[in-house]
């Protein structure tokens, strides 16, 4: 709601991978809940996979972190120069920048986030 409460969380097996959870997870929670259905899905780096992009980007919008394993925010962290990234006016030394990319076939924002901290 507006009070920024997670509506629902579960711990995931252990003996069964992440990324292999999400969907099973998502069908659950839509299965209860009893109100109206979130505007957004907040999940973590192993969410992010071809499957589960192409499984459940029909039916709800997400917000995911892009894991460095895939190639092309590899080659993004790389090419974004300093001239593409604005300073953040709430939290000092991050700077960041909005990209299109797509992905698993799927147009998609990524917002790249650079820390001067992390840097040194």
């Amino acid at each position: 709601g507006e009070e920024g409460i997670p509506l629902f969380m579960q711990l995931g097996n252990g003996n069964e991978l992440d990324q292999n959870a999400f969907p099973k997870m998502i069908k659950e929670f839509q299965s209860q809940w009893q109100g109206e259905q979130p505007e957004v899905y907040i999940m973590d780096a192993a969410f992010y996979t071809e499957d589960n992009l192409s499984q459940c980007s029909q039916s709800i919008d997400w917000i995911s972190r892009v894991p460095l394993t895939i190639k092309s925010a590899q080659e993004l962290i790389q090419t974004v120069s300093p001239e593409q990234l604005n300073k953040s006016i709430v939290y000092k030394g991050y700077s960041f920048c909005a990209v299109c990319n797509e992905y698993a076939e799927i147009k998609q924002q990524w917002i790249v986030v650079e820390s001067e901290e992390r840097k040194i």
